[in-house]
Formats: structure tokens, sequence, C-alpha cells
């Protein structure tokens, strides 16, 4: 009985380490592999540091010229925020999932949950990247709005903030709101 035990498990550690084997030498031969060591971009939330892992697979990394940095993305207070509401020019984008966006939203503001735009990051393609734009979600609870805007930012969007007291800050200010599917 014992030898029975041990040859299965050995046989199971070496049909692991053939499985991770082939999964190395597959991730490393793939146009979209992933790198093993992931970049991460450095932002500040609330005065505190925050590493956000880099979206970008192997091969789009090693495209980039030498030193590549992405310059970080910023997080806006509520008065920022109001302030590039007011100035227009701004697409505010909620990360929230399309149920609390039809509850309410900031007024104006497009729905793209973050869950959707991991999915299928083209659903981003017709926004144009010169174009400011703050990324939200429910508040201090939710980190969706910087790993967006982490994101967008990795994309080549140039102006991205995300705005980390979200949802929660904006309604707690009294400022314009919207119901439903009307952005």
């Amino acid at each position: 009985m014992k030898k029975i035990v041990k040859t299965v498990l050995l046989r199971s550690i070496w049909l692991g380490l053939g499985v991770i084997v082939v999964g190395l030498i597959f991730n490393w031969l793939s146009p979209n592999g992933i790198p093993l060591v992931a970049k991460y971009q450095t932002v500040t939330v609330r005065g505190k540091s925050q590493k956000i892992p880099l979206f970008m697979n192997r091969k789009a990394q090693t495209n980039q010229e030498t030193g590549f940095e992405i310059s970080p993305v910023s997080e806006l207070d509520t008065e920022k925020a109001w302030q590039f509401f007011t100035n227009g020019g701004t697409i505010f984008i909620d990360t929230r999932e399309y149920e609390d966006y039809l509850a309410g939203h900031i007024a104006g503001a497009i729905s793209i949950p973050l869950s959707e735009f991991q999915n299928d990051p083209t659903i981003v393609e017709e926004l144009d990247r010169q174009v400011r734009i703050v990324t939200y979600c429910d508040g201090s609870d939710c980190q969706s709005s910087i790993d967006m805007a982490v994101r967008l930012n990795e994309m080549g969007f140039e102006q991205v903030w995300f705005y980390f007291g979200g949802w929660k800050e904006w309604v707690e200010a009294d400022l314009p709101i919207v119901k439903g599917s009307k952005p």
C-alpha cells in the first residue's frame, strides 16, 4: 500500500512539474505572454503610495523604447473634480457595475464597468486619447477607479485622473447627479 501511495505521489509531482515547464515555455513563446515579473506604476492615494501592476503583455512591454516609463496617474479631490466638471472637456467614467450606474451617477458620466473593460479593453477605442478623463467608483472602499485610470494611461490616454472619493463624496457634496441610463 505504501509503495502505491509513493508511486502516485511521485508521478503527481513529476506531472505537476511537467505542466509548469510546458506552461512557462508556452508563455515565453506566445506574443501575448505575461511577464513573470510584473512592472508596476506607483500612485499616491490619500497620501499613501500604492503599487498598481501594469497590464501590458510581455511583447507590448518589450516593444517600448528603452527606459519606458508611464507617467503616473493622479488623484483628484472633490474640489478639483468639480472644477474639471464645470470647465467641460472632461469625460467622467463610472467604473462601477451598470446597475449602480443606473441607480445614480455623476451627470454626464459614461458607464464602463471595470469588469467589462478587463474582458474587452477595445470598448474605449472610440474615446479621444487627448481628452481629459476622470475615473471614479463608489469611493474609498473601491479600487476600480485607480485600476481603470492606470490601464487607460498605459493604453496611451494622456490626461487621466482618478477621483478616489468618487460617487460617495460627490453625492455628499450635493453635486449634479443623474439616474437611469442617460449620461
